[in-house]
Formats: structure tokens, C-alpha cells, sequence
């Protein structure tokens, strides 16, 4: 009889966002085939959290709080975790967390890590995280990229290419089966039934561009309205613009949610204006929801979306580019349908159940 693996997995914590969907997909994918899994997290959660998510017993889920990487006692009682575990594979995520995990699981006896990279860092990471990043690499029995596009922003920085693999981000499809909530939605936030809705999901930051966005929507001069689904220091901002454009009605800010795959569904076309980016879970997850969509032209979208087929592609921080393909999207219900048609055909690419076994093939155990 064979064992069933025991599994690491070590975040921040499950906050809103896209390496977080993806571990509590993973996590519950993974005990949904009988793998032992244990989840830590290094910081206690926000109001916003995945945490409701997971079906992960409790007993299996520890919050070991990390208040800075030079907490002993905190280190101790990780150490001690994983060493209890006996794990065949830790699997670490997020720069705090890659750092904190993978050397405590070297600590406690583990050779099989890997850990997750999540997105081009260039101007995100500092010189001191990069150097950090670089030692640490050699803990790492792999390094993986999400996207062809941060691998090489990886080896830009230092990473050894024969450390690098790349595993694209993926989703549980069968979570966008269900459309019963689309008229909640619409009703929530007094949208019309009968009115064309644009989405954009994810944090309010220079990176994504949101301000491209609200530049565009309000040059199609249209009666469509705009969800803004998402938090982020550039909110203030954005708001103002909004509020000088007369029309505040029109674009609207959800916030924070942790009902992506509903907000989606409600919507008729999902845009990604980044002006870089990694491989954004939520991309997969409007591919999922057989969205029309519309991407600039940041390196890992052209691994996703190809042009007129499956989704349009505008340059960056193009505004008219972008308004002209709002509005293309907004008046052909023929081409709508067949993007919507092929970005469900791309999504069973993305499914988490490929992502799982693919993590399961780092495990160098004879018993799985």
C-alpha cells in the first residue's frame, strides 16, 4: 500500500490576492486527492482573508507570526513544525515567506523545496531583497516562475536558469459553473440588467494602471458602467479622477471582495491595463468566466491571450487603443462571442487539478 504525501505550504497569510487564491486552490485540490497537507502562514490575517475558503481541518493549519525575519522564538516553533510534519515537499510562496520557509525547512531536515515567484519584481523588490533571493536560491530544490516573462526577470537578477522552472498559476474551473448569483450583483451596485459592464480586478497601484483605464472608459463616452474590484494606495486618486469626470455613477469601487468568481460572471468584458505583470491568477479566472477580454501588451499576456482569437492585446498606457477596443467589444456581439467561446477553451489549460500534479512531481519519495 502506498503513503499518501505530506505537503508544506508556507505563505504570509491568505489576504486578498493572487498567490493566495492560488494556495488555498492548491491546498484544497490537494486534499481532495488524499494528500496530507498542512498549511502556515508567518502573519496573523486581515479583515479580507481566503481563510473561509479552505477546508483545511484546523489542527492542520498553524499562524506562526513573524513580527521581523529575527524573531527566535518564532523561528523555534517553525522549525519545530515542519521537523513534526516529516514533509516530502515544502513549498514556499511570497518574499517574506520564501525567505523565512525555505531556510527553516533546510533547519529541519528538508532537502525537497520549492518556491513560487510570483511576478516581475524590477521595480518592485530592493537591492537587498534581490541579494537575499540570490543566496537563498541554493536552498531551493527549484524556483518556479509563473510565467515565461519572470523567469527571465529572475535571471535578470541572478537566479541560475537551471534552477528555474516555470508552472503557470491556475483555478479551480468548477467554481465558475455556477451563475446564480449574477443578478446579486447587478443589484447590488444598482447596474442594469440590460447595460454592458466592464471589469478590472486586482490592487490599486501604479503597476496595474487603472488610471489608463478610467482614462479610456471615459473616452468611449458610452452608457456602459465599470467595476473596479481591488484596494490599493492609488484608490484616493482614482476616486478624484473619477469624481472630476462626471461620471461617478458609471464607475464604481467595490473594494476588497472575496467574491471574484460572481464579480466576473456579472460582467461582459474583463481588462487588465498592467503596465508589467507576472501572470495575474485573475486573467485566468476571466478566461474561466468565458469573458471577453482586453490586455495591454505586457510580456506574460502574449503567453496567454492571443490577439483577435482569445482576447484583444492594446500597448500600454495607450489610452485611445484601449477606448477603441472597449468599444469594439462593447458593439460586435460576434466577436464577443467567439472571444468568450475561446478563452473557456483556454482556461481548462489553467486548471488547478494540473497544478497540483505537476507540484506532486517534485516530490522525490518512492511511496507517491
Amino acid at each position: 500500500m502506498t503513503m499518501p504525501a505530506n505537503i508544506v505550504i508556507i505563505i504570509n497569510n491568505l489576504g486578498i490576492g493572487g498567490a493566495e487564491r492560488l494556495v488555498v486552490g492548491d491546498v484544497n485540490e490537494m486534499l481532495k486527492i488524499g494528500i496530507n497537507v498542512r498549511l502556515i502562514t508567518l502573519k496573523p490575517e486581515s479583515k479580507s482573508s481566503f481563510i473561509g475558503s479552505l477546508n483545511l481541518e484546523k489542527e492542520k493549519f498553524h499562524c506562526v507570526p513573524f513580527p521581523n525575519l529575527f524573531d527566535i522564538k518564532s523561528w523555534l516553533k517553525l522549525v519545530q513544525i515542519i521537523k513534526s510534519t516529516e514533509p516530502d515537499l515544502v513549498v514556499t510562496h511570497l518574499w517574506f515567506a520564501n525567505t523565512i520557509g525555505r531556510i527553516a525547512a533546510r533547519i529541519a531536515g528538508v532537502k525537497s523545496i520549492i518556491s513560487f515567484e510570483q511576478n516581475v519584481y524590477d521595480d518592485i523588490k530592493t537591492k537587498k531583497m534581490f541579494f537575499v533571493d540570490w543566496c537563498l536560491q541554493f536552498l531551493s530544490m527549484k524556483i518556479i516562475a509563473v510565467s515565461n516573462a519572470v523567469k527571465k526577470s529572475l535571471i535578470k537578477h541572478g537566479i541560475k536558469e537551471s534552477r528555474i522552472d516555470v508552472l503557470y498559476n491556475s483555478i479551480d474551473l468548477k467554481v465558475f459553473e455556477t451563475t446564480d448569483k449574477i443578478g446579486e450583483i447587478r443589484k447590488e451596485f444598482n447596474i442594469p440588467e440590460d447595460s454592458f459592464l466592464y471589469i478590472f480586478v486586482g490592487r490599486l497601484i501604479h503597476q496595474k494602471a487603472v488610471d489608463i483605464l478610467l482614462d479610456s472608459f471615459i473616452a468611449t463616452d458610452s452608457d456602459a458602467y465599470l467595476l473596479i474590484v481591488g484596494k490599493g494606495p492609488d484608490r484616493e486618486e482614482l476616486e478624484l479622477k473619477v469624481s472630476s469626470s462626471g461620471l461617478k455613477e458609471k464607475i464604481i469601487f467595490t473594494g476588497v471582495r472575496n467574491d471574484t468568481s460572481s464579480l466576473l460572471l456579472s460582467a461582459d468584458c474583463f481588462i487588465l491595463p498592467s503596465r508589467y505583470e507576472g501572470l495575474p491568477l485573475v486573467l485566468i479566472e476571466a478566461l474561466a468566466a468565458g469573458l471577453p477580454i482586453i490586455v495591454s501588451d505586457f510580456e506574460a499576456s502574449k503567453e496567454v491571450i492571443i490577439h483577435e482569437k482569445n482576447g484583444l492585446i492594446v500597448p500600454r498606457e495607450d489610452v485611445k487603443a484601449l477606448a477603441l477596443g472597449m468599444t469594439r467589444i462593447k458593439e460586435d456581439g460576434e466577436l464577443r462571442a467567439r472571444l468568450a467561446l475561446e478563452a473557456k477553451i483556454t482556461a481548462t489549460r489553467f486548471s488547478i487539478s494540473n497544478h497540483v500534479r505537476d507540484i506532486l512531481r517534485y516530490i522525490k519519495s518512492s511511496h507517491i
